[in-house]
């Protein structure tokens, strides 16, 4: 039988870090799996210890993060939320060449090898390393 939101095509599961204070011991993590994974719609369940962390993977028709955040703050520890919440965006690709030297004072770096349309460089590009002025010693 498919369930309404696999014809929807929503993901029927989803993963969720969620920080947690108070994992007292190495052992901790059990209790912690224990209590969540007897929870409805709780599929799967992974604490850390050492990151203070559990990874629950639940099915959303079922129950919420709120509802597992409040579930681990039962067990006497203390949900702290994501680490990393899913709806930061992430990182910008890399600005290009240009981008990155935008409002830098360039001027005298044309010819070098890498830099083009850098003005007063035009000599040092097939330069050795000394003789560009550098640091002897450092072929």
């Amino acid at each position: 039988m498919t369930t309404p939101a696999a014809r929807s095509g929503k993901p029927t599961t989803r993963t969720v870090v969620l920080g947690v204070d108070n994992i007292s011991c190495p052992s901790g993590h059990a209790v912690l799996e224990s209590a969540l994974s007897r929870r409805p719609g709780v599929l799967e369940v992974t604490a850390n210890w050492a990151t203070q962390t559990v990874v629950v993977r639940y099915d959303p028709t079922a129950t919420d993060e709120t509802s597992l955040g409040r579930w681990v703050d039962e067990t006497g520890c203390l949900c702290t939320g994501e680490p990393i919440p899913h709806h930061v965006t992430p990182a910008a690709t890399a600005p290009t060449k240009t981008q990155a030297h935008a409002g830098h004072d360039m001027a005298g770096m044309e010819g070098m090898a890498g830099m083009e349309g850098m003005a007063g460089m035009e000599g040092m590009a097939g330069m050795t390393h000394g003789e560009q002025g550098g640091h002897e010693g450092h072929g």
